[in-house]
């Protein structure tokens, strides 16, 4: 789970101003990951400033691609 907080951070144009829903958008993510790694999901979670800007999505997407790519290879204990 990757959100930001509604602030500007470091990869938002000049210029970019507070979004609220963001924010509200934000708190609801670190609720649900809170409860998730309660009820011992493997849940990851990354919470940092910053805006719906699609700079954070392919940062994000970054590093959560070994993670999701790893999901994906077959299970050595099963067989075709």
């Amino acid at each position: 789970m990757s959100t930001g907080n509604g602030t500007p951070g470091p990869l938002d144009p000049p210029g970019s101003v507070h979004d609220p829903s963001e924010a509200v958008i934000h708190d609801l993510n670190r609720s649900l990951h809170t409860r998730l790694r309660h009820l011992g999901a493997p849940v990851t979670g990354h919470f940092h400033s910053g805006t719906h800007h699609p700079a954070y999505g392919a940062r994000e997407l970054r590093r959560a691609l070994p993670l999701l790519l790893g999901a994906l290879k077959p299970d050595p204990r099963c067989h075709a």
